[in-house]
């Protein structure tokens, strides 16, 4: 067995074997001696010349385990940071919960060895894999990591977003490898699945979320900037909390034939606007944020917004659950993309079934049969 192409585990039963197969040589011959015990020394030769073909087989073994154990290579992260990394990586810390998603997605899911708080709330995977979840060890939200904790669970590297978490790791010698919000989803999906050995299935997932993206790009491209769906995205418990353009939700929204009425306010998650400013905007439709306890009915109800365009023509949706088809950064992303489309130009695609195509995503890349119950 080559020693690249073995895992801790493998190295692990290959050594149990090699040290088996010359131990219980070793006792057949003991037998052997024992039986021709007075009747020479050739049968003790026979063993001596046995013993010294067999014994360098078992440190072959051995040391092919320590080299496969203890190899390293070097990858350049999304920030262009050079980092030293086990050469097979089989246990990894994940604290965003996108990032949690594509290596769940890319079939990694037994390879996770610590998850932050915010993976643990409403964010797919409670539904998707309950018992999973509740089996997680939390190692910190998503800046301030468990230094402690971390330490026990001693994972061979951490998959993070720029910021505190990256220094904390350095101190403590846990290798961090950083992926950006800015890159391309299909890029990340290709560079996590480089990372952690699952580059055939993070190949797979990529040409999908490329594909599913091009099914609703090709339709809505045409429109022009003045015909196109205002969206306001709603992110918090609050109506007036919302994306700003570091949230960098607005290219989705663009490839849904939309723009996002907030693509160019400074701020990200739960960015304060105000009631004037959403009446000045007059958006066509509100997506209410998946997770924030806020519900359409909310805002259907409220005095304040019964003179927007969204709420005078029932236009305010729910947006799926982060797994399914959500308007954020997350490999969903392009089912929500489609699910956006649809709902802005239904003539467009009164051809695609979104629901079906969810259920179809997550059997095939979660494993999981699911009904898509959301509209």
């Amino acid at each position: 067995m080559h020693k690249e192409m073995m895992n801790t585990k493998e190295a692990g039963e290959y050594q149990d074997f090699c040290e088996k197969r010359v131990f219980t040589s070793i006792r057949s011959k003991k037998i052997l001696f024992t039986r021709v015990k007075g009747k020479g020394n050739f049968p003790c030769l026979w063993g001596i010349v046995f013993l010294m073909a067999v014994l360098p087989s078992l440190f072959l073994c051995v040391c092919s385990v320590e080299m496969a154990a203890g190899e390293t290579r070097t990858v350049v992260d999304q920030a262009g940071r050079t980092v030293t990394i086990p050469a097979i990586v089989n246990k990894v810390a994940v604290p965003l919960p996108w990032m949690l998603n594509i290596v769940t997605a890319i079939g990694a899911r037994d390879k996770v060895a610590g998850v932050s708080t915010y993976a643990v709330r409403d964010m797919g995977f409670n539904i998707l894999f309950p018992e999973w979840v509740k089996s997680q060890t939390i190692i910190g939200d998503l800046n301030q990591m468990n230094k402690e904790v971390i330490l026990r669970v001693n994972p061979d590297l951490m998959i993070a977003q720029p910021g505190p978490s990256v220094k904390q790791m350095e101190e403590i010698g846990i290798p961090t490898v950083v992926v950006t919000r800015e890159a391309d989803t299909t890029e990340n999906i290709r560079f996590i699945g480089k990372v952690i050995g699952k580059e055939k299935e993070a190949e797979e997932l990529a040409s999908f979320y490329e594909k599913t993206m091009g099914i609703a790009s090709s339709r809505t491209s045409g429109i022009s900037e003045n015909a196109r769906k205002k969206v306001y995205y709603t992110s918090g418990p609050d109506a007036l909390k919302v994306a700003g353009k570091n949230f960098g939700n607005a290219p989705l929204v663009r490839k849904a034939g939309g723009v996002l009425v907030t693509e160019n306010l400074p701020g990200g998650s739960g960015t304060i606007v105000s009631m004037e400013q959403v009446l000045q905007w007059d958006p066509d439709m509100v997506v209410v944020g998946y997770g924030y306890g806020l519900k359409p009915a909310d805002i259907l109800s409220d005095p304040q917004w019964q003179h927007i365009k969204a709420v005078k023509n029932h236009s305010v949706y729910l947006e799926p659950p982060p797994h399914a088809a959500c308007i954020k950064k997350h490999p969903s992303a392009a089912l929500g993309v489609l699910w956006l489309a649809q709902k802005a130009y239904p003539d467009r695609f009164r051809d695609v079934n979104v629901q079906k195509m969810v259920e179809d995503f997550i059997q095939r890349f979660y494993g999981v049969t699911w009904k898509a119950d959301f509209e």
